[in-house]
């Protein structure tokens, strides 16, 4: 369960699974006394300004606060700028944007600032003024045009304008374009302090005071360190950050370490925040419940639930009281580490304490349930949610739709979907593919085209997960060539194949093998019928290069050659183990198609792995073809694979030299090429080179010496 530093200080974070991650009291006035905060009620953003009155005196020219009255009280802003703008001073100009601000008028503020560049009113107290306001309306690329299009150097290194940016970029979770742009701000000049270091890593306090280098550079690194909770590699980010803290000589508070844990725990590396816990205290920082329940939830990873008993018992033991997060966390832990009935014990305790008002913790318990394979009892959690009326946004429905598509309760899992579409509004990329399984698994074609067209609606691109699914069911439903095309949109999208394939493929490939005679007939490409029908009984419970395996052999069947080398492609760039046979259905599909030179290609990659058969059919239909352009390519792919070249396959292949006019040249290669690779001419072929000298051109006297 994932903390960020925003949500830590701000008390609480914005999404329905983390709102337990409330700070105590107790954590709250240290942090205040620690960085001399304002409360924490307050944000450094849009939540404490709008709170100030909007004063709108200079104090010192009562003309000019005249003047900033009648602009913001103004009907007509561009006119009242026009007329009264030049009065005024860049710090009259900036109680201005101030006001707007605090009163999120946005266009008004927009429309002074972009007023005060053009006439060059304007100084580092606009800029950072400004790009905090668009940190509240989330207008990112307005605040990012604003900084590119900063000519003065100094003002672009200005500490107060690039942590007021990269806060920006950090809050609306653009976490990576954040750390991109603080490296390019290094390498161009910028001295970053602690609040820089703490924007990279999420969402900083406000220092009030003035303080020291290091207590401003802190604050930037806790942002930074927040924002390692978000992304992929945040943990290894996290460290660079924290090297890069070393080498200024700033030392690691309990505010950080208890970052650091959260990040630890947000990447499964439950060693690490250990051993952070562990340094903490021996460096004399007083855990308070944020570090437990960060420890807590990196033990949830891999259920100990030991360790996380002796944990609380600590915690209890020091004369903390485990509150809502650290309760729903342990809980967790007791799920993930299979103690169902203790989970159960633990949410009786919820309940009775008020902590259960929300549908986390029912969530975490009926997943367990349901992944034990007691469905039952999980819908006897379900129905007890109900019946209390806790709070929920439909997370509890897509855990028991995702379980009831398991367990094969297609038609439960149908109704269900619906349920939630008539209760909810909300849609997010998690729930819609949880809707989208469970209609593709019941076989709903119509409710399958309503939520794509929702995910189109809602701007909501697909994954990785979205494609698996919609391959799966088009296989199912044998609309094959729809299975290829979204593979397609899925290679071009940049999604990958699952990195662990299951153990049944392995089974389904020496299946088909066994059944590999019937790959020699004339329809050779065909799916032997009862390896098929474990497939498509089985479907469901491949992963994505099993179903893929499918497809390709579904589209030769049908005879979409090109189609199912494509799919082949797809499965051999994957990085995963390919079978043998693979490389051997894909050449006897690839000749069904007449599709030598692709054909040639898998042979030259991986002829040793096929067997002398299928490399003789191979040779014999490529030879039919009369391609003559491919002989010599087609023989040393052949050559190099360790397969022994026959004498009739040279016999035919100089007939067809033969029988073309102006192949002198490329007769006497293949016959320098015989000879270099220690093969010997029959005399039937010998005998052909010299009954037809007659039509050799220049060259002809070598080509019948060579015979």
């Amino acid at each position: 369960m994932e903390v960020t530093m925003v949500n830590f200080i701000n008390g609480g974070p914005p999404s329905q699974n983390m709102n337990m991650f409330i700070s105590s009291a107790t954590w709250n006035s240290k942090l205040q006394s620690r960085f001399r905060l304002a409360p924490l009620n307050s944000t450094h953003f849009s939540s404490n300004t709008s709170k100030k009155p909007n004063k709108l005196t200079t104090s010192k020219s009562p003309h000019r606060d005249a003047v900033l009255k009648d602009l913001h009280y103004s009907s007509d802003l561009t006119a009242s700028l026009s007329r009264s703008g030049k009065i005024l001073r860049v710090a009259d100009l900036n109680i201005l944007i101030r006001s707007f601000g605090r009163s999120k008028r946005w266009s008004d503020l927009s429309q002074v600032f972009e007023w005060m560049r053009k006439h060059g009113k304007i100084n580092t107290a606009s800029y950072s003024s400004y790009m905090k306001f668009m940190t509240e309306t989330k207008d990112v690329s307005k605040a990012l045009n604003a900084y590119e299009t900063i000519s003065d150097e100094a003002m672009r290194n200005n500490i107060s304008i690039c942590n007021s940016l990269l806060s920006c970029l950090v809050k609306n979770n653009m976490f990576d374009k954040a750390t991109t742009l603080f490296d390019q701000m290094k390498q161009n000049g910028l001295q970053p302090d602690v609040i820089t270091y703490s924007t990279a890593f999420h969402t900083r306090p406000k220092v009030v005071s003035a303080r020291s280098a290091q207590g401003k550079s802190l604050v930037q690194l806790y942002e930074l360190l927040s924002g390692c909770l978000k992304v992929e590699r945040g943990f290894t980010k996290a460290l660079e950050l924290l090297n890069e803290l070393e080498d200024k000589g700033i030392l690691m508070d309990s505010v950080i370490y208890g970052t650091l844990i959260a990040v630890c725990a947000s990447n499964n590396k439950c060693e690490e925040a250990e051993m952070y816990f562990l340094r903490m205290t021996a460096e004399g920082h007083t855990p308070n419940l944020y570090h437990y329940s960060s420890l807590l939830n990196a033990y949830s990873i891999n259920g100990s639930c030991q360790k996380a008993d002796k944990l609380v018992q600590d915690m209890k033991s020091s004369g903390l009281v485990p509150n809502k997060v650290v309760l729903t966390t342990l809980l967790k832990v007791y799920v993930n580490g299979g103690l169902l009935d203790k989970s159960r014990s633990l949410l009786s305790e919820l309940e009775a304490l008020g902590y259960a008002e929300d549908e986390m913790p029912y969530c975490q318990l009926m997943d367990g349930l349901s992944k034990s394979g007691k469905m039952t009892e999980a819908e006897v959690v379900f129905n007890q949610m109900k019946d209390r009326q806790v709070r929920s946004d439909g997370y509890s429905h897509s855990i028991m739709i995702s379980a009831f598509c398991r367990t094969g309760r297609l038609e439960k899992a149908k109704k269900l979907a619906r349920d939630y579409e008539a209760m909810y509004s909300k849609y997010d990329l998690v729930i819609l593919n949880v809707l989208l399984c469970a209609y593709c698994r019941a076989g709903d074609m119509e409710n399958v085209m309503h939520i794509m067209r929702k995910m189109d609606t809602l701007a909501i691109n697909p994954d990785h997960k979205t494609f698996q699914i919609l391959i799966k069911y088009f296989i199912k439903e044998k609309l094959y060539l729809l299975a290829y095309r979204t593979l397609q949109d899925m290679h071009t999208k940049g999604h990958q194949l699952e990195e662990a394939p299951s153990p049944l493929l392995s089974t389904i490939v020496l299946l088909e093998h066994h059944f590999s005679d019937s790959l020699i007939s004339a329809d050779f490409y065909y799916c032997p019928k009862m390896s098929m029908s474990i497939w498509l009984t089985s479907l469901d419970k491949l992963d994505l290069q099993e179903v893929l395996y499918s497809l390709f052999l579904q589209l030769g069947r049908v005879g979409a050659h090109s189609e199912a080398y494509f799919v082949y492609n797809v499965m051999r760039t994957s990085g995963q183990e390919i079978r043998d046979p693979l490389h051997e259905k894909m050449l006897h599909i690839l000749v069904s198609g007449c599709l030598f030179e692709e054909a040639c290609g898998v042979i030259k990659d991986n002829g040793r792995l096929m067997s002398l058969l299928a490399i003789e059919k191979f040779l014999e239909a490529f030879m039919q073809s009369s391609n003559i352009n491919l002989i010599k390519e087609v023989l040393e792919a052949v050559h190099i694979s360790g397969h022994k070249i026959t004498q009739n396959i040279f016999h035919q292949a100089i007939s067809h030299y033969i029988a073309q006019p102006k192949m002198e040249q490329e007769l006497l290669q293949l016959q320098q090429w015989i000879s270099e690779h220690g093969y010997l001419m029959e005399s039937s072929t010998k005998n052909l080179i010299l009954k037809s000298a007659n039509l050799y051109g220049p060259q002809g006297h070598q080509i019948v010496a060579k015979a």
